[in-house]
């Protein structure tokens, strides 16, 4: 028979909730101490669900709302004369912080060059015993502040220094406080080991908030002095494992180690063995990863020192070290803004096994990890982070710090960290393992001399009141056992209860398989469990211990394991299908336009990284390809070309797409016309030529005129050249256009004139012409008769009245004529009478009259 053991640590409540505790929560309390001078308070309230809530001093009367956008950190500036506790007495400087749903609180106290920051812890996590760590101061004290939960908490204080205005070291003394209020202690000491712890009042002790640090430090003794501030962290939280890491950009650091117990026995990285008793402490400069072990409960505060101890932009901060098995599986937290600072980096730890489930911000980030040589079984990474939100998750948990360096200011502080009670335990045997139904376990709480009560609830009905008691679940289940002690203490009966999930659930299988692939690849996805399981039914149907499926969309394979004594639980593996769909558009083009190709490719999952397209056309050579995303390309020839592109995602996924575009051949322009005289109808062909039918004629005449038919004609107002232009289109829209020139020759300009216009018959006269660029000309004279040439003679042989044309004709064939009416006038002969009869005639009168009668 198989025996195993199982011990685990568990959480301590002071009610009888089942809940781990982490830094996260809906109920917080806080207080700011003295910094060198402050410039702003500021909360930071992070939160992984939409929430709202309300930030007070409620002493004080001050109180704001705010509301908290998933996985985004909201910021509240707290009025700092109002907030920063000054000391002298009690004060009523307490800030409370309530919320509908859990959030990680953040606080920062900031002024020039001097600032730090702190996780705060919700209330539930608070304790009523505490150490805290200070350093030693140089010119600026060490401090502490007390921030009361609830009224009539009494808290005993404990200085290792002289406390200024009040206590020596060695003594102690007595502070009552209300919620709300807050004590602030300074020393020119440092203060670490003071212990400051609740004492009974009326029977109650009452849980609080402690902080402590440094007004202004000096840390290494160098250059310059900061702020320090951070939460301490409930003795009952403190562990015996820790893991530190340098602080990125250092020479080193000093890590300071306080006990809570004598004979305490801390070992750093296997070899160097310091002994302590209770309060006291031991400091370490220290330049690589360390892991620290002890027999008993410690604290680990680790302190960037000055600048100027390296010569680096940088400056003192502190931060808690958690122990190793305060992990937390998710925190959202910001990187704080500053003027100053502008290097931000955060330490991560986390288990070997577990680095390939860490992620930043949705990123996976294993291959940051290198294992830890003095602790194999951890792996750390330091990291660059940007200023703002960031979220890291991981389902096997880790432990992040965050810090940030500038010119002379800093700050650090964990991101987030479980907080469970790890002084008391139980443990569980078991008949076999795994455990199925009616198996027996044996229950053991852990030894205590204070405890005189147990009671044991193992969440099926039955009870018991044993130290040891032994319990068989018979159905399959998760059972929650809770076991419920009484001890005596300083605070009258202390009630703690402890809580660990039983699971009875058989063989747990193990499946293992990568958790993407690309669109048609095959897997392999293999099962795993101990040595009791036989054989595995899968949601397949098959029985094998491994299948290789080839699924073609994202899928959940899950395999049940089956031992030979009961069936177990199933394991499952999502597999996401990363699948690049390559698609692009393109128009057919008509040849000598240049096709435009758009991608529209995606990947499912992804993101494209590359395209490779092939237009289809080697002639072209190297313009053929382009590796741009979206592209183009001039063919060089009409007719249908394949255009293939292949893209590629960031996963490696390959996707491929083949259309085909069409390049129109061009339609020939052709026109023919004919030169001809002004006046006459020129008449212009086309004789175009094409692939595809042509849809339209655009013609231009020259003279600004134009015509949409195919074979138009047309008479010009003016002799000239003109250029003739027609421009065709077919009905893929491709056009062509030609050109011709045309002449429009002018008529002759005509004019003419006669030697003689009137006379008698038979007029004789002689006709000639005054016209420009004529060759021939021909007359019409009027009475029926017709002459040539240029300049002829014609004989009237009758009376009358005569209009006369002349018909030229040029060079080019073109005629003009011109008629004048009644041009020529012709006179018949008149009969003369008259009186014959001489008068006296002389030699000296040689005359002879007629007398018209």
């Amino acid at each position: 028979m198989k025996i195993r053991v199982f011990i685990s640590t568990f959480l301590v409540l002071l009610s009888l909730a089942s809940t781990a505790q982490s830094t996260k929560g809906k109920d917080f309390w806080l207080g700011f101490m003295m910094n060198l001078s402050t410039d702003s308070l500021s909360v930071f309230i992070s939160s992984e669900t939409n929430t709202t809530g309300t930030i007070s001093m409620p002493k004080a009367g001050w109180s704001q709302s705010f509301a908290v956008t998933a996985n985004t950190t909201t910021k509240v500036a707290v009025p700092p004369l109002m907030a920063v506790a000054k000391g002298g007495g009690i004060e009523n400087k307490g800030i409370h912080i309530v919320t509908g749903d859990d959030v990680s609180v953040f606080a920062l106290n900031y002024t020039a060059s001097s600032s730090d920051a702190a996780i705060i812890f919700p209330t539930n996590a608070l304790g009523d015993d505490y150490y805290i760590t200070t350093c030693e101061p140089d010119k600026y004290p060490s401090e502490f502040l007390i921030v009361a939960t609830s009224d009539s908490t009494s808290i005993n204080i404990e200085p290792t220094a002289n406390i200024l205005g009040g206590v020596s070291a060695g003594n102690s003394y007595n502070v009552i406080l209300n919620a709300g209020e807050v004590f602030f202690c300074m020393s020119q000491d440092d203060l670490t080991g003071t212990r400051i712890y609740a004492s009974s009042n009326n029977g109650q002790c009452g849980n609080f908030a402690v902080f402590s640090g440094n007004k202004c430090e000096f840390v290494g003794g160098c250059g310059w002095c900061d702020h320090l501030y951070e939460q301490m962290m409930p003795l009952k939280t403190w562990g015996k494992n820790y893991i530190t890491i340098p602080l990125k950009t250092r020479s080193g650091d000093f890590i300071k180690i306080l006990a809570s117990q004598d004979a305490t026995q801390v070992n750093v990285n296997n070899n160097l063995t310091i002994n302590l008793n209770k309060g006291q402490h031991t400091q370490l400069l220290i330049d690589s990863a360390t892991h620290i072990m002890s027999n008993k409960p410690i604290s680990v505060v680790q302190f960037s020192r000055g600048g100027d101890c390296d010569n680096t932009d940088a400056d003192p901060f502190m931060i808690v070290i958690n122990p190793i098995e305060q992990v937390i599986n998710k925190i959202t937290f910001n990187a704080f803004n500053s003027s100053i600072i502008n290097n931000y980096y955060v330490n991560i730890i986390t288990k070997t096994s577990a680095v390939s489930l860490i992620t930043l911000d949705g990123i996976n980030i294993d291959t940051a990890f290198s294992t830890l040589s003095v602790n194999p079984l951890y792996s750390i990474a330091q990291l660059d982070i940007t200023q703002g939100n960031h979220t890291m998750h991981s389902d096997s948990g880790f432990i992040a710090y965050i810090y940030g360096y500038g010119t002379w200011e800093s700050y650090g502080y964990v991101a987030g960290a479980n907080l469970n009670d790890m002084t008391n335990t139980f443990s569980y045997i078991s008949s076999n393992d795994p455990i199925c139904p009616g198996d027996s376990l044996l229950f053991s709480a852990q030894f205590d001399s204070s405890v005189f009560y147990w009671q044991w609830d193992f969440e099926n009905g039955i009870s018991s009141t044993a130290m040891q008691a032994s319990q068989v679940y018979n159905d399959y289940g998760q059972y929650d056992v809770s076991l419920i002690i009484h001890r005596t203490g300083g605070c009258a009966i202390d009630i703690d209860t402890f809580v660990k999930t039983i699971d009875v659930t058989g063989p747990v299988s193990d499946i293992t398989s990568v958790d993407s692939i690309c669109y048609g690849q095959a897997l392999t996805i293999s099962a795993t469990a101990d040595s009791s399981v036989v054989n595995f039914v899968w949601n397949t149907g098959d029985t094998a211990f491994s299948i290789t499926p080839v699924p073609d969309s994202d899928t959940t394979y899950w395999a049940m394991p089956f031992s030979a004594r009961c069936p177990g639980q199933a394991d499952s593996v999502d597999i996401t299908v990363v699948k690049p769909l390559a698609s692009f558009s393109a128009l057919d083009v008509c040849l000598g336009d240049t096709s435009y190709f758009s991608d529209l490719s995606y990947s499912t999952h992804s993101s494209l990284k590359s395209f490779a397209w092939d237009f289809g056309e080697p002639v072209s050579g190297a313009l053929n390809i382009s590796n741009l995303q979206n592209t183009q390309h001039a063919y060089l020839s009409s007719g249908i070309f394949d255009v293939s592109l292949n893209i590629v995602d960031s996963f490696g996924c390959t996707g491929q797409v083949l259309k085909s575009i069409n390049v129109h051949s061009l339609p020939i322009a052709g026109i023919v016309v004919n030169d001809t005289c002004f006046n006459e109808s020129s008449v212009f062909t086309d004789t175009s030529t094409s692939a595809s039918n042509i849809i339209s004629w655009d013609w231009s005449f020259g003279d600004g005129s134009i015509s949409g038919i195919q074979n138009p004609d047309y008479i010009y107002r003016d002799s000239g050249n003109y250029l003739i232009g027609l421009v065709i289109t077919d009905i893929y829209g491709c056009k062509d256009s030609t050109a011709d020139s045309l002449t429009i020759y002018p008529l002759p300009v005509i004019d003419f004139d006669a030697s003689l216009l009137n006379g008698c018959v038979p007029l004789s006269t002689s006709f000639y012409e005054l016209t420009q660029a004529a060759v021939s000309w021909t007359w019409d004279f009027g009475d029926g008769s017709t002459g040539q040439g240029a300049n002829v003679n014609h004989v009237y042989e009758n009376p009358g009245t005569f209009s006369v044309s002349l018909t030229a004709l040029s060079s080019r064939g073109c005629s003009n004529d011109m008629l004048i009416d009644d041009m020529i006038e012709v006179y018949p002969l008149s009969v003369a009478l008259y009186d014959n009869h001489p008068g006296n005639v002389s030699i000296f009168e040689p005359l002879y009259y007629f007398q018209n009668l």
